[in-house]
């Protein structure tokens, strides 16, 4: 569209570039200035403020930085430097005092302001509905979006650029196909002023600072300067991501639409429902380890699980698409296999329906769907929940029929009828068993085909059931909290006594520590630990020295604390309850249930994973003896490794997966690059991209303030989380290292209510907020401090506090 390097116009100081574009615009207004240089200042400052007077009659003004390495086209120092807004040009004192708190704002860093430095002085914005800074292109790629960062709650002009805003949203709209999907007036008033300037700058890189008018919806340009990172941008990213949208129109378009075997006039797409992808793989994963958790999960493993419980079964449909190498859900096929297989299906298609309906309408509910979108199973508040949700849904005959498939396949779960936890336990035995005697030829791949499809048959199976089985026992607990009969206090009690293999592993270490236990022993049993359970770049425990050492720093565990008892009061109640719902078992049976629950989902999914580290050893151990890394092993298509070992000669085969490798290189640029929204239900969604702002599911009642520290899946100093929160985007089991050290808190991007982060916190009493979302995230990574306060609900950051 552009030459960023024609010359018609020149850039210069925040006051030189908008003195030069004042009377060319015609899609926006300059808020009238005046601005002077320090040495006029220090020279004549009478003159200065006459003139102020004579300009500015009456008039509510800012006093705003202006320095000369403020704004270059190699360097940015937004929010550097000082300005102060609501100054009264009457107040001649009042002015004075604020240009001279400019100025020497520019001597921080340990800078000696300029006597060429100036200082800029307009008119206030003052009836602002939105303020905030866009970037034409996206600042850290360069691919072809407007990157608009606003608020539209303070008024405030200022809360964006300076940083001191916590009301900030973010807004992605591609620059060629977002526009016709864009439909509020003020933000197409915004792109419309925008592209203007793009044309009498000749630039398309731009950083502007804006504030738009409360009734007309007129746009007040603040600043305009050049984005400075063009250097860390890859080569033709507007037309390749342009190309991957285009194809992925028709793609979207498709798994939109209608199924034949299943519920639900539409779909919508998401990266945390159900099997959660987002926190499992991220949100942008190398393709072995999208195809990896494809083949284990989420191609038949997933609905094979549900239908052995009695669930609806989209029979050969896979629950989770590749858009440009993102992992997103079919939500719609995710309800359907939450129904009893019972059910009508005139009421079953009402129900898809109106889930899909609510999680559009409320998309923050997007990780915690089992929860608060679907019913998945029945509670003892069941009838009293539908009813709050779905008022007028379904019809008293319709919605006891519901209650009753619910209640009919519950009571099977609990009283082991249907999907036992010890049948799924003992599949889990065979798995160590096949994998204890697996036999390895030269070539290794047979052996890894092998263990997949072991994993998958006697792993990721009855993992799958047993999950299921861990919402069923935190949705009777929650209903038991509704109903009055226990606290939320009761249920964390509850919670503690709960082992699960966390515990153990804080257990050995203390005893490792102790003497006890051999460093050998630990790394039998949790060696096979990864932070990136799907990951091959990342390290296993076994190959961390740093994890496994005889130091004061493990975190003890206090067993006299686990204690929970029923009261006799309690104990009656839960029994009429369960004897109201047809149940032959009492609250001891049903606690016990739930406590077996909890720990058979945990404990399968640390045996399951053995057989997953494995897998990626022998793929590693395959990869040393053909010369190829494990860096570009992480761009192997797991199937198509599988497939070709088996139809293609060595040789062929090896073309095969070196030619993949190298075009999966190719694609992940674009992986990595292309912006997608958490929830997709219409095409134009790919166009427009909002950053949620989720509500945070948050563990304990605890209130802390400390000091953060972010960690990724690679290898981190344990060190460096003592004493600290500490943010995640998204963990594993292998993240379980953490509760060894002297945290203070957790938070994460991603996870659900009863994801694995949220059980561990939960047992151990650590305060946390499990799945903040991206907007929430993306403040709290920022920050140097944080304010956890789960008995609120609240999170944010301390730095404003300081």
């Amino acid at each position: 569209m552009t030459d960023p390097g024609n010359k018609k116009f020149t850039f210069g100081t925040k006051a030189e570039t908008l003195s030069r574009l004042d009377g060319k615009l015609k899609k926006c207004t300059i808020p009238k200035l005046f601005h002077f240089t320090v040495k006029e200042w220090h020279d004549d400052r009478k003159k200065i403020l006459e003139t102020l007077k004579l300009s500015f009659k009456d008039s509510i003004l800012i006093v705003r930085s202006s320095a000369a390495n403020e704004d270059s086209s190699h360097t940015a120092m937004a929010g550097e430097y000082l300005s102060i807004p609501n100054i009264s040009s009457s107040n001649l004192k009042e002015v004075i005092a604020s240009v001279d708190e400019v100025i020497e704002s520019y001597s921080k860093l340990g800078n000696i302001a300029s006597m060429y430095d100036q200082i800029l002085i307009q008119e206030m914005a003052l009836d602002v509905s939105m303020s905030g800074v866009l970037f034409t292109k996206d600042m850290n790629s360069g691919a072809p979006y407007y990157v608009i960062n606003y608020d539209d709650e303070t008024g405030r002009t200022d809360t964006i650029s300076s940083g001191t805003g916590y009301s900030n949203r973010t807004l992605y709209i591609h620059r060629e196909y977002g526009l016709t999907s864009l439909k509020s007036e003020r933000f197409l008033s915004l792109i419309e002023a925008v592209k203007e300037i793009e044309s009498v700058v000749s630039s398309d890189m731009l950083d502007i600072e804006f504030a738009i008018d409360n009734l007309s919806f007129e746009v007040n340009l603040l600043q305009v300067r050049r984005i400075t990172t063009q250097k860390n941008w890859i080569d033709n990213i507007d037309s390749r991501i342009n190309q991957s949208l285009e194809s992925m129109k028709d793609q979207v378009g498709d798994l939109l639409k209608p199924l034949d075997n299943a519920y639900g006039e539409r779909a919508i797409l998401g990266r945390m429902p159900d099997w959660n992808p987002a926190e499992i793989i991220g949100t942008a994963p190398r393709l072995l380890a999208y195809s990896l958790y494809e083949y284990l999960i989420t191609n038949s493993a997933w609905r094979i699980a549900r239908d052995q419980m009695g669930y609806c079964h989209p029979e050969g449909r896979p629950l989770m698409s590749s858009l440009s190498g993102q992992p997103f859900i079919d939500v719609r096929l995710s309800f359907f296999s939450y129904l009893p297989k019972s059910l009508p299906s005139t009421i079953g298609n009402k129900l898809v329906n109106a889930w899909l309906d609510k999680l559009e309408s409320e998309p923050h509910l997007h990780d915690k769907v089992e929860f608060d979108v679907a019913s998945t199973t029945f509670n003892f508040n069941f009838f009293n929940q539908f009813k709050d949700r779905y008022p007028k849904l379904l019809t008293e005959d319709e919605l006891q029929i519901l209650g009753n498939c619910f209640l009919e396949l519950t009571r099977g779960h609990i009283q082991g009828d249907t999907a036992s936890i010890d049948e799924n336990l003992k599949m889990l035995e065979t798995l160590e068993t096949k994998r204890s005697q697996l036999k390895l030829n030269d070539d290794h791949l047979n052996a890894i085909e092998s263990m997949a499809n072991d994993c998958m048959q006697f792993g990721t199976i009855p993992f799958s059931v047993l999950a299921r089985h861990g919402f069923i026992a935190k949705s009777l607990l929650d209903s038991i909290i509704a109903l009055g009969i226990l606290t939320t206090e009761d249920v964390e009690r509850f919670q503690k006594t709960i082992p699960t293999v966390a515990t153990e592993f804080i257990k050995d270490l203390n005893k490792f520590s102790q003497g006890q236990l051999e460093k050998k022993d630990i790394i039998n049993n949790y060696g096979h630990l990864r932070p990136g359970t799907y990951d091959i770049l990342s390290i296993p425990y076994k190959k961390r020295d740093d994890l496994i050492i005889k130091e004061k720093h493990v975190q003890k565990i206090d067993e006299n604390n686990a204690e929970f008892e029923l009261s006799r009061k309690q104990e009656a109640e839960i029994k009429v309850l369960l004897q109201e719902h047809g149940f032959s078992i009492g609250p001891e049976f049903l606690f016990d249930y739930i406590r077996r629950s909890i720990q058979a989902r945990e404990y399968s999914k640390f045996v399951f994973t053995k057989s997953l580290n494995y897998i990626l050893e022998l793929l590693e151990e395959w990869g040393n003896n053909h010369n190829i890394s494990k860096e570009e092993l992480s761009f192997i298509n797991f199937s198509e490794l599988i497939e070709k070992n088996k139809t293609s000669d060595h040789i062929e085969c090896m073309e095969i997966i070196h030619a993949s490798i190298k075009q999966a290189k190719k694609n992940y640029e674009i992986t990595e690059r292309i912006l997608l929204p958490s929830l997709i239900t219409e095409v134009s969604d790919l166009f427009v991209v909002p950053l949620l702002i989720g509500e945070p599911n948050f563990i304990t009642n605890k209130i802390i303030t400390e000091h953060a520290v972010r960690i990724s899946g690679k290898d981190v100093d344990p060190e460096i989380i003592d004493g600290k929160i500490v943010l995640i985007e998204n963990a594993d089991p292998g993240f379980d290292w953490i509760f060894t050290r002297d945290v203070k808190g957790l938070v994460t991007k991603y996870g659900g209510a009863n994801s694995h982060m949220a059980i561990r916190c939960a047992e151990f009493g650590l305060p946390a907020a499990i799945g903040c979302g991206e907007q929430i995230f993306l403040k709290l990574e920022k920050s140097n401090k944080i304010n956890l306060n789960c008995s609120e609900r609240t999170i944010s950051s301390a730095s404003i506090l300081e």
